[in-house]
């Protein structure tokens, strides 16, 4: 009696969970298509007849109520001019649903820049203690701050995180990829590497920010980060040698 109870009860709740919406995320040329029939913009959802045909390309985002697949389109946005809005501008906008505002974010590049600094056939790497990388042991980098080109960013980085001086660089690679962040938040990004020669001694400059720092043989390296990007880095950089 006990079990059929518990089954009972497990059909229930599950008879009553509520069901995901899953909605489109249509982006052209920098404009997003929104839903306009409230007074608050929204992403169109999959069960609505938008008058033309989209492909899905992958998903976007998803949460405990609703999911979101990115699509393409071979529509132009002049076919309906006021359902299609430059996203820079929906993120200004007050009257905007936090699914679709939270979409848009999720679809910015997010560029950074690392430093490939070697010595003796290793590889220098720091163990980040917070931040977007929290744990991961990565090439010295990061973002790309407003107003900077790549070669102020990365000596900046290199500087902030090690103590040393960037003294020549050359371009190394580009790489883009979805990276994984400490919460499983993945984002797109594009990460341009710099080969550089270095000069200084090399010292914590910010406790709270980098743990440790130390030289590792690209193997070493490789089985040590779960940064994605640095992993391409020295796969290339056995193949380079």
């Amino acid at each position: 009696m006990k079990k059929e109870i518990i089954l009972i009860l497990k059909y229930i709740f599950k008879s009553g969970k509520r069901m995901k919406q899953t909605y489109y995320y249509i982006e052209k040329n920098g404009r997003v298509f929104v839903d306009r029939d409230s007074e608050i913009l929204t992403l169109p959802k999959t069960t609505e007849s938008l008058g033309f045909n989209v492909e899905v390309q992958k998903p976007l985002l998803e949460n405990r109520s609703a999911k979101v697949l990115f699509c393409t389109s071979d529509i132009e946005p002049r076919r309906h001019p006021d359902n299609w809005i430059f996203k820079d501008f929906i993120l200004s906008m007050d009257n905007v649903n936090e699914l679709l505002r939270k979409s848009i974010v999720k679809t910015y590049t997010r560029p950074v820049v690392h430093a490939l600094i070697e010595k003796d056939g290793k590889i220098l790497m720091v163990k980040a203690k917070r931040g977007f990388t929290e744990g991961f042991w990565n090439l010295p980098g990061g973002f790309i701050e407003f107003g900077e080109n790549l070669e102020e960013a990365i000596k900046r980085e290199v500087k902030e995180e090690t103590g040393l001086d960037v003294k020549k660089m050359g371009l190394f690679n580009v790489y883009t990829n979805l990276f994984s962040g400490k919460e499983s938040q993945q984002y797109y990004m594009i990460c341009v590497i710099y080969r550089c020669d270095v000069e200084g001694h090399i010292k914590i400059q910010n406790k709270d920010e980098i743990d440790k720092i130390n030289y590792f043989t690209p193997k070493e390296g490789f089985e040590k980060t779960k940064n994605e990007f640095v992993k391409m880095v020295l796969n290339d950089l056995c193949n380079d040698i």
